[in-house]
């Protein structure tokens, strides 16, 4: 079950064989980044020009053995970007280091910074954020199963880099379930303070799994939120004294008509009703991109009768009422 959820120079490359135009819903090309640790390719989707520039950015990271293409439609972040105005950056691990293209987030999680995956990620994460011309301070990092993993990893090393974390069908950071050492939510939430040092800041976080993944369930995906809301009760003071509620401040079952799944929203609050942290539980989705759509009649790592989690995840991250989402919420 464990290998399952597993399952400085910049260097631009030839892009793809048709670069879209303005007309057709933006461009979205290849490219790869360099630095002294290695080498990782990438796919840029920016959207068309319109009457406003996009500014930010959400780079996500695909599961054990998926392509950048495959994240790209599966997850349909393309067309969320398309619509709501930002930049998407899909990383691709490369089958150098990863016969099966599977993130090594285990070593990012105890290497931090120094990880030769984690060190390119955030390189070229600070590459697009600059050529583009977007917002440092609104660039967000998430994944699905082993790139969940990643993506929590790349979180808690690079806090300066990114300004929100969101979890697919993932763990807790340095959860056992996922060859961490932490087991509860609160040990979990100890390493992350730990890990982040110096740039150590409060982060929001949305998770989201289904009821019927056997291997989100069986790491733990519901402790995921509550590990961040000790680790914003761990910042906010130096303490873990209950300063950060850890009860939902709003919980609601949303009950689609049938087909479509049903699911579990909460969300939590600080004491100024800023969000910190989303969950979400798909009842009867599996392993799977939530809302997502699937390559062919055959593929079911994209179930498109769940709720549509990456438009939920960018509301969320960008909402003025979550942390970070606005002045009154910084």
């Amino acid at each position: 079950m464990r290998r399952r959820f597993l399952a400085a120079a910049a260097l631009l490359v030839a892009a793809l064989p048709h670069t879209a135009s303005a007309a057709d819903h933006g461009s979205y090309t290849k490219h790869s980044f360099t630095n002294a640790k290695g080498t990782l390719s990438y796919t840029l989707y920016v959207p068309p020009t319109g009457a406003t520039r996009p500014r930010n950015l959400v780079v996500v990271l695909p599961g054990a053995g998926e392509t950048s293409d495959g994240a790209m439609m599966r997850s349909n972040f393309n067309k969320v970007a398309e619509k709501l105005r930002f930049v998407v950056a899909y990383p691709e691990q490369s089958v150098a280091y990863s016969s099966g293209q599977e993130w090594d987030w285990a070593a990012a999680s105890k290497e931090g910074r120094t990880n030769r995956e984690a060190s390119i990620i955030a390189g070229l994460t600070r590459y697009v954020t600059s050529t583009v011309r977007l917002d440092p301070k609104h660039v967000y990092v998430m994944g699905i199963s082993a790139g969940a993993g990643m993506a929590s990893a790349m979180a808690v090393a690079f806090p300066d880099v990114y300004s929100g974390l969101g979890i697919e069908a993932g763990c807790p950071f340095d959860n056992a379930g996922c060859a961490g050492g932490s087991v509860t939510a609160d040990q979990s939430a100890a390493a992350v303070v730990r890990a982040m040092g110096r740039y150590h800041h409060r982060m929001p976080v949305f998770n989201e799994y289904g009821s019927a993944d056997p291997i989100a369930v069986g790491v733990s995906s519901n402790l995921v939120v509550p590990s961040w809301l000790t680790v914003d009760d761990l910042l906010d003071n130096g303490k873990d004294d209950g300063t950060v509620n850890r009860a939902a401040a709003e919980n609601r079952l949303v009950t689609p008509a049938a087909p479509n799944k049903p699911y579990r929203d909460q969300v939590w609050r600080d004491a100024r009703g800023c969000a910190l942290g989303r969950n979400w539980v798909v009842y009867g989705e599996q392993h799977a991109w939530s809302g997502g759509t699937p390559t062919d009649s055959s593929d079911v790592s994209a179930d498109p009768l769940a709720p549509d989690a990456s438009t939920a995840m960018y509301r969320f991250w960008t909402s003025p009422r979550t942390l970070n989402g606005s002045t009154r919420c910084a």
